[in-house]
């Protein structure tokens, strides 16, 4: 409606309110952001609007969880610290399984020291500020570009094009880590474009697949590196560890945080997949690329556990290698 007659026009919060005689208009309500629904949760419990690490060790990245909706252009999340001394990240990442600070595109670090910054792909960015319980942090995609703000203040505009569908990610490293009301503006539904059946949103694997059976020390891969050779893995699956139902793993390894004492790395987290080439074996988890190895061998992947005769369950596991050009 747009009469007015002797009637004064005031704007009140989106609302044209007219004094005198008409209320001539009500404007549509700006799109309101969502809560946000979890998935692949771990070591993690929720309690209303604070998700919180329960589990795990102290310092390490092994309480995780994503959002089931995902970014497809402009948008944002945002969330609040509920404390000032705790070590963890929240971002954006196009991984379905587990969140991990190098897996996260764009994404806030939190120090534990009142300290806030930015890290992309686990590279320092800039964007250093301070911050209090109850700030609300916020990443943004304005126009096509990321955002990075605090109560409102950009602290930092990302040179990176973002690639879509990116889905929200925490990643704890403190015990008792408590993150606020997460929220996301314009996240969508759309279980048609992602799955827990690969590690990315959309992408699928980067290479060959191969099945990585608990009870079996090594798997051949039949793939021989080259020094200098770029190595890329990214792995998924569940396997247990024991006769006790409880006892189980993903790649990242044992979901209690224990060791195996006689394990190819014994000092490396039970039930994680490692990858040996030549004489040594390397700690690999969900994703890990290893750039111009320094040796040559034959790969192989396995389950870092002593006694395997009483495991179960397999890792699915894709290899991409780029060869070194001399």
């Amino acid at each position: 409606m747009s009469r007015t007659r002797n009637a004064t026009l005031t704007r009140v919060s989106g609302l044209i309110v007219a004094t005198g005689f008409y209320l001539l208009y009500l404007a549509a309500p700006a799109a309101a952001d969502q809560r946000v629904s979890w998935m692949s949760m771990r070591n993690v419990a929720i309690n209303g609007d604070v998700l919180q690490k329960t589990g795990g060790c102290q310092g390490c990245e092994d309480a995780t969880a994503i959002s089931q909706q995902m970014l497809s252009g402009d948008g944002y999340v945002q969330f609040s610290p509920g404390e000032t001394n705790t070590f963890w990240y929240a971002g954006l990442t196009r991984r379905t399984d587990a969140a991990q600070h190098n897996d996260m595109d764009f994404a806030f670090r939190f120090n534990g020291a009142r300290q806030a910054d930015v890290v992309e792909n686990g590279t320092y960015r800039g964007g250093d500020t301070s911050y209090a319980p109850g700030d609300i942090f916020r990443i943004a995609i304005v126009n096509g570009r990321v955002q990075y703000q605090k109560n409102g203040a950009l602290l930092y505009e990302s040179q990176q094009q973002p690639r879509f569908p990116l889905a929200a990610a925490l990643s704890l490293g403190t015990p008792g880590t408590t993150v606020r009301n997460v929220s996301m503006l314009n996240g969508t539904f759309n279980t048609s474009s992602y799955s827990q059946s690969g590690p990315y949103y959309d992408e699928g694997y980067a290479g060959p697949t191969f099945t990585v059976p608990a009870t079996q020390r090594w798997t051949d891969t039949g793939i021989d590196i080259r020094a200098g050779d770029t190595i890329t893995i990214d792995a998924y699956g569940t396997v247990r560890l024991s006769a006790d139902p409880n006892d189980v793993a993903d790649p990242l390894g044992s979901h209690a945080g224990r060791r195996a004492a006689n394990a190819p790395l014994k000092n490396s987290p039970a039930g994680a997949l490692v990858a040996r080439i030549g004489n040594a074996t390397i700690l690999i988890g969900d994703h890990r690329t290893l750039t111009r190895y320094p040796f040559s061998g034959r790969l192989y992947l396995g389950v870092n556990d002593d006694y395997l005769n009483d495991n179960a369950g397999q890792y699915t596991a894709s290899v991409n290698v780029e060869p070194y050009r001399r």
